[in-house]
């Protein structure tokens, strides 16, 4: 293993006294914090538990406008102390960091890849500091889920970073393997599927539903920049967008006589992820009112195998996911597999008629 590979998939005792013994004097634990404020510690009640997929990582999002400042402000504040800095810090204060693999960027993740390594990286995160689309981009097309975690706690928060998540066990559903229960097949004609016509409100009750969790306002931006349009023109290429799968209940009439005006669709539930190639990967969701998430999700799990994709990829293994179907699978086979279903075009915007509608696409038979 090459010197290079090595510093990249991990930051070693002595690259820290590098960085700690750099030409900028060493700070202290409170030194360049925004309002002298130490980070959130490993194990501290500040830490969240998501529901969904950042499980381990989390920070103090409740104290979002600390000082009478708001997210971005803070956030600009962080953004003004000097990376080399921000890395240091993070070292110091947080162990947990100090055994993960560190990606500065795009020229980093390209040699790690060319290594041969993403295979034996140690544990399932890495992190950065970078937010730039093209790097989330390429995290995507190597079969990461770049998440984000807020470190700055209660008293400074805005020190956001990512997390690119690479399961060691991945939790993948294979068509044929999906288990549709009686009572979801006679709900669902009372639904219909769309893709991409909601995406930021699916967003925004995936918040509303979890919790900040993992989308914090550097990933909603982000993802928002790789959001393939309602259109879906260019989905079928074999470049990360990201999309939504959004479940609407139908018109129905308001009663009242047969003039009366139908109630308008409601938006019950939603999936949230990436589409590369062939391969789609679930990054949240979200539901309204009982099992309507069960449907949107034998939908959505219908439409993705009549539109050619090789798999769903679940991400973190969890209980109601195996109840569907799904298997784990490890990191070396899920990243064998899905580089060969990232270079095979999918037939979603073929399938799917005007206005995103993918109510006959998705049926149930």
């Amino acid at each position: 293993m090459s010197d290079i590979c090595f510093r990249i998939i991990k930051i070693l005792p002595g690259q820290h006294r590098r960085l700690t013994n750099a030409t900028h004097r060493r700070m202290t634990l409170e030194e360049g914090c925004p309002n002298g404020a130490t980070l959130n510690k490993e194990g501290s009640a500040s830490d969240l538990i998501s529901p969904m997929t950042l499980e381990e990582e989390g920070g103090a999002s409740a104290a979002a406008q600390a000082d009478g400042q708001t997210p971005d402000e803070e956030a600009l504040r962080w953004a003004a102390v000097p990376r080399e800095h921000l890395i240091r810090l993070i070292l110091e204060q947080l162990p947990r960091f100090r055994s993960r693999l560190y990606i500065d960027g795009d020229s980093a993740l390209a040699e790690l890849i060319n290594c041969g390594l993403l295979e034996h990286m140690p544990g399932d995160y890495s992190w950065s500091l970078c937010f730039e689309a093209p790097f989330i981009s390429r995290l995507c097309r190597e079969g990461f889920l770049p998440i984000c975690c807020e470190l700055g706690g209660g008293t400074a928060p805005g020190l956001y970073v990512l997390l690119p998540k690479l399961h060691i066990q991945r939790c993948i559903l294979r068509h044929g393997d999906m288990h549709i229960s009686k009572k979801v097949r006679k709900r669902a004609p009372r639904y219909r599927l769309t893709v991409c016509q909601a995406f930021d409100e699916v967003m925004q009750q995936c918040i509303e539903q979890h919790g900040m969790a993992w989308l914090y306002p550097p990933m909603q931006r982000v993802l928002s920049q790789l959001a393939a349009p309602a259109t879906l023109d260019g989905l079928e290429a074999c470049s990360p967008r990201f999309v939504s799968f959004e479940l609407w209940t139908r018109p129905e009439p308001s009663g009242g006589g047969g003039d009366a005006m139908e109630k308008a669709p409601q938006l019950v539930a939603g999936d949230l992820g990436c589409v590369v190639g062939s391969s789609y990967t679930s990054f949240s969701g979200f539901h309204i009112g009982d099992g309507t998430g069960s449907i949107q999700m034998a939908l959505t799990g219908m439409l993705l195998e009549r539109a050619g994709f090789g798999w769903w990829d679940l991400g973190q293994e969890h209980g109601y996911k195996a109840v569907l179907g799904a298997k784990p699978v490890p990191r070396a086979e899920f990243i064998d597999t899905f580089r060969q279903l990232r270079g095979v075009p999918n037939r979603l915007r073929e399938l799917v008629g005007a206005g995103g509608d993918a109510t006959e696409a998705s049926a149930l038979r």
